[in-house]
């Protein structure tokens, strides 16, 4: 039996639970920064854009990047070769430099989303310089197809929807609460 299924539990999260039966809000609240997803339990349906809410159907659809992004820290702390061309021309063998195994050759731990607008320059080697690179990258189905990871293929995305992938990414930022002490000169 889960917690929304106690009355105890019922009770006060009664606004909440309501939400959860609406088709997909559960999956699309869950992956929100904590302000927004407040927000939206509180029933601000302006949370998040609406470009922001069609990029989550795209992330989870046709951009096929909840495959390796899951779970709250859309990350499934697996090890992937999305095909990073390396600009120096020199390839990096990312995880097999640890383990000798054939397919970890090329291959980079999954990073998290969170604040993933702040976390630029993006790739193991700082390739790209916006989350649109990014998009654009996994949208021709990578650069380098040795030992590819077999989820990696052409998106075919439409501009709209690489715009929209984008908003979503960037409402997975939060504001940042931290303050820089004042030094004593």
């Amino acid at each position: 039996m889960g917690l929304d299924d106690r009355a105890a539990y019922r009770q006060p999260h009664a606004h909440a639970l309501s939400l959860r039966r609406i088709e997909g809000v559960e999956e699309a609240v869950g992956t929100l920064p904590l302000q927004s997803r407040a927000r939206i339990l509180h029933g601000d349906q302006h949370a998040v854009s609406e470009a922001a809410k069609r990029g989550f159907e795209v992330f989870r659809g046709a951009g096929n990047c909840a495959t390796c992004h899951s779970g709250y820290n859309f990350t499934d702390n697996g090890f992937h070769n999305i095909g990073v061309k390396d600009p120096d021309g020199h390839p990096d063998l990312g995880r097999y430099n640890e383990r000798k195994v054939a397919a970890m050759k090329g291959a980079f731990k999954t990073p998290t989303l969170r604040n993933v607008a702040l976390t630029a320059p993006y790739m193991h080697n700082g390739c790209y310089k916006t989350l649109q690179e990014v998009v654009d990258h996994y949208d021709r189905g990578g650069d380098v197809h040795e030992n590819l990871s077999p989820d990696m293929k052409p998106l075919h995305l439409t501009a709209e929807q690489k715009g929209d992938l984008v908003a979503f990414l960037e409402s997975l930022t939060g504001s940042p609460k931290v303050t820089v002490p004042q030094l004593p000169q």
